[in-house]
């Protein structure tokens, strides 16, 4: 699956990120409160 989110931005293509945000983080998911699910190529 990672190989589906990158091969748009190696090509050079713009993409649309959809992302969920959660309020309650745990140290094992990062950082982050936000957490990418899908990334869409959007034409030009």
């Amino acid at each position: 699956m990672r190989e589906n989110l990158n091969d748009p931005i190696d090509q050079g293509q713009r993409v649309k990120l959809h992302y969920k945000e959660k309020y309650v983080r745990f140290f094992w998911q990062g950082d982050t409160k936000y957490f990418v699910y899908e990334v869409e190529p959007v034409s030009k």
